[in-house]
Order: C-alpha cells, then sequence, then structure tokens
C-alpha cells in the first residue's frame, strides 16, 4: 500500500503536507504551557545533492557555493519554520542548472546527457 501511494501521480503533495504541518503545529501550541520570547522565523535553505552517477533523470551540473566550482548533482530548496524549540519542514523542490552554453545543456556533454536519459 505505501509503494502505491508514493507512486500516485495524482496525490497533492505540497497540500498533504501543508496539512501535516498544520496538525503539528496545532499540537505543538496545545502541549506547550510555557511561553517562550523566541522569535519565531523562516528558513530557506539550498543544499548542494550531489550525486556519482550520471543514470538519473535532469541530473546536471550545479555550482556549489561550499566546493566554489560545479559538481554533478542538483540543488535542494528547502523551507523550514523555527520557533527556537522545534523545526517543521514547510516544503522543497529540486533544482538543476541550464548552464551557460546552450550546446552543454545542464553543464553536460552529448555523450553525457545520452547516458542520463531514463527509460
Amino acid at each position: 500500500m505505501f509503494y502505491r501511494f508514493m507512486n500516485d501521480g495524482n496525490i497533492k503533495w505540497r497540500k498533504l503536507l501543508y496539512a501535516m504541518n498544520l496538525q503539528l503545529l496545532r499540537k505543538i501550541s496545545r502541549s506547550t504551557e510555557a511561553e517562550h520570547d523566541k522569535p519565531v522565523c523562516l528558513i530557506i535553505d539550498d543544499t548542494d545533492a550531489p550525486k556519482s552517477g550520471r543514470k538519473s533523470e535532469l541530473i546536471g551540473k550545479v555550482f556549489s557555493h561550499l566546493e566554489h566550482k560545479s559538481i554533478l548533482g542538483y540543488k535542494c530548496l528547502t523551507l523550514l519554520l523555527s520557533d527556537g524549540m522545534s523545526q517543521l519542514f514547510l516544503d522543497f523542490s529540486l533544482h538543476g542548472e541550464e548552464g551557460r552554453k546552450p550546446d552543454k545543456k545542464q553543464g553536460l556533454t552529448d555523450r553525457q546527457r545520452k547516458g542520463t536519459q531514463s527509460s
């Protein structure tokens, strides 16, 4: 049942994630009686998701600000809510980069791109 649920393309993942977070926020606010003076803030993070193989769909080279060079993989953009005591994972998306040269789409050669096509 779990795998059928995960493979269903009709599931509205963002709506499900938002509904779960809303329930968690309500439960946390009910169970927390002590007031705290810490600010509630949104955290936006772009994390490198390096990959070693080229057999992944839409994989390409992305610029890593940690390594100061292009690496093979994706960028994972995440949105978190933090109140100083807990963090809730609100949303995420995976991104690739097109690349600067039109003949090297996603920073890969034609041969490398042909190897990334998933069947």
